[in-house]
């Protein structure tokens, strides 16, 4: 399976650390470069408006998650690893690999990270493979800097109007994103991968080009009542009222998701 890594030009730090890990790995890879929006076309930016509930950075990742689909949209391959530059991948990454590409059955979305936070998943794994559980998420998710996505899911997400209306990790994990239904997404537990300042002892966005423009966008943020009663349907109606359903009969439950290193 070919590595697809995202990685802006200024950043020859990661760039060389993310090969080295994949290089280690025997993972064979290319560097996708980071979409900046000053550097995007009139038409993207004609698409980025006062009305999004999303920053320029976060508009940006998400075109950067589509680029590296057209890339593997150009081969015939089945699946392909996306991963960002700051992320810490398991050496049992490469194994588990070898055994969902010989997997028969086709999973659109495997999130194959952890953000060290308690997740709402199905109680039990809807499959296993090579010893790992599959679990079907419930609930929110964030992060994106380790997932392994289906062909089809890529032609989906990248042909779909509404897929850089958000933020990329809500678009792949959030249920009820009824414009990219039905995608089989799953969670990998344990997980094989995390992001650098997900790490134990760690400073949460201590060296992330994207903590800071979302920072400033959430404090400059002001959304109308309009925004604020869609904000409420999608995420305390459509999200929050299925999850706490699904918990209450007994179909999925809060747990932590560990990193397996090794």
């Amino acid at each position: 399976m070919r590595a697809y890594y995202i990685n802006l030009a200024s950043r020859t730090d990661r760039r060389e650390a993310i090969e080295r890990q994949l290089s280690a790995l025997g993972l064979i890879s290319e560097r996708v470069e980071a979409v900046l929006f000053e550097n995007m076309p009139a038409r993207l930016q004609a698409r980025f408006t006062a009305k999004m509930k999303i920053g320029q950075r976060e508009f940006s990742t998400t075109a950067s998650h589509l680029a590296a689909y057209g890339r593997f949209l150009a081969t015939g391959d089945r699946y392909a690893l996306i991963v960002e530059d700051d992320v810490v991948l398991s050496t049992a990454l490469p194994g588990f690999l070898a055994a969902l590409e010989a997997h028969s059955e086709t999973i659109d979305l495997l999130r194959l990270e952890t953000f060290g936070n308690p997740q709402q998943l199905s109680t039990q794994p809807l499959e296993s493979m090579d010893g790992y559980g599959l679990h079907s998420l419930h609930g929110w998710a964030w992060g994106a800097a380790a997932y392994v996505v289906s062909r089809d899911a890529a032609r989906r997400l990248s042909t779909s109007e509404q897929t850089l209306g958000g933020a990329i990790d809500r678009v792949l994990y959030r249920p009820n994103r009824m414009h990219i239904e039905p995608l089989v997404r799953r969670q990998l537990i344990p997980a094989l991968a995390i992001q650098q300042d997900r790490m134990p002892g760690a400073i949460w966005g201590g060296d992330s080009d994207l903590k800071a423009a979302r920072t400033a966008m959430i404090a400059a943020h002001k959304p109308g009542w309009r925004l604020r009663i869609a904000d409420f349907a999608e995420n305390e109606v459509r999200i929050g009222l299925a999850s706490t359903i699904h918990r209450l009969l007994g179909r999925s439950t809060k747990r932590d998701v560990p990193f397996r290193p090794e």
